[in-house]
Order: structure tokens, then sequence, then C-alpha cells
């Protein structure tokens, strides 16, 4: 199995997980906080599809996608959140954005051959990536770990409003 199929097979699973965390919930729920400085599920679910979509179509393509880069002050690593929450864009309106932009990175993942994976990326100046991310194939082995924890926050911030979480 190839490491796309790979990244392919993990993401569908945890997707599996992160629909049936995200199905019932409203908008209230999407941005409750237990705390002011802890993101609400509506944000887990923007920052991960924003991260997934910015590195796949924009730093492992290689051209910036002006949508995509939109939402950067919201869900990059180590954004801010806003004051006050509701300047974030809805759970409802997230979810869309995922609908859009989850096939794009899968029709541009399937393009890429086993030796692109493993050359190195060109990173911008003044765009921050972790130091472990060297190759297209780094990213697909960290951004399916990614989303499996950020999953697993979405899970808890439900288990703190009382409903159902998986943990």
């Amino acid at each position: 199995m190839s490491l796309i199929e790979q990244y392919f097979q993990q993401t569908g699973m945890l997707r599996g997980f992160q629909t049936k965390l995200l199905d019932g919930l409203d908008d209230a729920q999407g941005f409750w906080q237990p705390g002011p400085d802890i993101p609400p599920i509506a944000w887990h679910l923007g920052h991960m599809i924003y991260v997934e979509a910015s590195v796949f179509l924009g730093l492992v393509k290689g051209a910036a996608d002006p949508e995509i880069g939109s939402y950067q002050k919201h869900y990059r690593m180590g954004a801010v959140l806003p004051e006050p929450i509701a300047a974030l864009p809805k759970l409802s309106e997230v979810r869309k954005l995922g609908e859009a932009w989850r096939p794009r990175v899968a029709e541009f993942l399937k393009t890429l051959n086993p030796h692109e994976l493993e050359r190195p990326l060109n990173v911008p100046a003044g765009i921050e990536v972790p130091a472990f991310l060297k190759t297209p194939g780094d990213c697909l082995r960290a951004l399916a770990v990614h989303e499996g924890h950020h999953n697993g926050e979405i899970s808890l911030l439900r288990r703190l409003q009382g409903l159902k979480g998986f943990i």
C-alpha cells in the first residue's frame, strides 16, 4: 500500500469518527468553550481543514490559493482566538469548507508519484512550518496524526458539554 493510500485509509477512518462527533451539533455547541483560551469545536474542525488544504494545495503544490489563505488568520498554527469567538466561521460554514476543500486535496494527492513524496519542500520565506516536515511524505504522515489529535479534542469538548464522545 502506498503512503498516499495509507493517508486516505487513515483519514477516511478518522473522518468517519469526525462525522459522528459533528452530526447533530448546532452552531452554539460548536462555539461552546469551557474557558476563554480553549478553542471550540468549530475552531478544531476549521484548523484541521485549513492545515490540510494549505499544506497540500499550497506548500506541496507550490501555489498559494487566495481562498485558503484568507482563513490563515483564524486557523494557522499558533493562531490567536478572536474576540468575540463568534468572529470565527460557524460550525455549519466550516463543515461546508471541508466539503469543498477536502475533495480538492484528494484529487491533488492522487497526482503525486512516489518520487515526489520524498523531494524537499520548498517553503516560501515567512511561512512557518514545523521542522519535522521536510518532504510531502512527512506531511502525509504528520497530518493523519494531526487529524486524530484534533478529533480527540472535539470528543473531549463534547464530553465537557455533557454529550457523548469517543473518549
